[in-house]
Parts: C-alpha cells; structure tokens; sequence
C-alpha cells in the first residue's frame, strides 16, 4: 500500500522521496520543476540574495543525484539562454554560483559540463551592454 508524504514539515523532499511514494516520480518531479520555475521568476531583474538562498536551499533537496539536479540546472539555463537582458542574466549567474558555492553536490560537474552551452550567451549579451552603455573597448 502506498504512502502518504509525512505530515512533519521539517522531513526534507528528498526524504519523501525516498519512501515509496504515493504518486509516480514523474509527476511528483514535475510539480517541483513548476514551482522551482516559479520561484526562478520572482527573481527577476533584481539579485534578491533571500530569494537566491532559498532557490539554493530548495535545490539542496535534489543534489545528489544528477537525474535530480539536471532539470533544476536546466530551468536556470533556459531561462539565461531565453533572456537578452544583462539585469535578468545577472541573478541567475548569482544563483549558480550559489548552487556551486553552497549546495555542491551533483550540480558541480553538471554545470562544469554544461556552461559551454549558455556561458557564451552570457558573454554576448554582458558584452552588448558595455558597448550600449558607451563603454569604449580597450585599443590595442
């Protein structure tokens, strides 16, 4: 018979995860992907350093597994490579950071593998704006 998440709001997702589970992974995993997504918008143009720690601490829940962590990872980086704005890219850079810094796990080699794929992006658009902003570009 199949159990029920605990009633015990300090028992971790992964925790629950664990045990078997009431509904099917997949879905369970899809409803965290739309509020992790969720939460990824509320940050916006502002790198609010709250919502980043708990973007972080959420994340935690799924770091050691890369089948876990990739989507999460995936989330930010689509949201980086969809974005031209250098104030929406920032946070998120901010966010892998922390997710580097602090969560570690299975997030370190995910994105050490990953980055050649939106790194680039970041660059082009950061760059850009420094030469919108009318920055002159160092003359050799």
């Amino acid at each position: 018979m199949p159990t029920a998440a605990p009633s015990n709001p300090t028992v971790s997702k992964a925790a629950v995860v664990s045990q078997k589970p009431f509904f099917n992974w997949d879905f369970r995993a899809s409803l965290d992907l739309l509020e992790y997504r969720d939460m990824l918008s509320m940050l916006g143009t502002q790198a609010d350093k709250v919502l980043i720690n708990l973007l972080s601490l959420y994340a935690e829940d799924f770091c050691s597994s890369p089948i876990t962590a990739k989507p999460l990872l995936d989330c930010i980086t689509e949201k980086i490579l969809s974005s031209g704005s250098p104030d929406e890219i920032i946070p998120l850079i901010y966010l892998i950071d922390s997710l580097l810094k602090n969560v570690r796990g299975s997030f370190l080699p995910l994105v050490e593998n990953d980055a050649k794929n939106w790194l680039p992006h970041c660059y082009n658009v950061l760059e850009k704006r420094g030469t919108d902003d009318g920055d002159q570009q160092p003359q050799e």
